[in-house]
């Protein structure tokens, strides 16, 4: 078995680019989450818990905390299309909690 080889490098440098492009999207999504969050928990009274929104994995938790329901509630996050549901319920409650109609 014999594999192709060339000398343009073209793909290399190409999917470089492409890594390096959506590592900077997935970045600034990142911290737009974590400063949105922080600004949100603030907002709630729950501005100790600032620092959870920028932990990887955990950040999720400060949703329910937020929002102000039980922490429990996120065993369903990992039930597919019920976290759809349940996200949505979380702003909602967000929602109710900061004020807006």
């Amino acid at each position: 078995m014999t594999f192709a080889y060339s000398d343009n490098p073209f793909g290399a440098i190409m999917g470089l680019g492409v890594l390096g492009c959506s590592s900077v999207v997935v970045l600034f999504l990142y911290i737009l989450f974590a400063l949105s969050m922080g600004k949100i928990l603030d907002e709630v009274g729950q501005g100790d818990k600032k620092i959870l929104a920028w932990i990887p994995v955990i950040n999720v938790a400060t949703l329910p905390i937020a929002a102000g329901v039980p922490l429990w509630t996120l065993i369903l996050v990992i039930i597919p299309f019920v976290n759809l549901f349940y996200y949505l319920y979380l702003s909602w409650k967000i929602g109710e909690r900061v004020g807006a109609s």
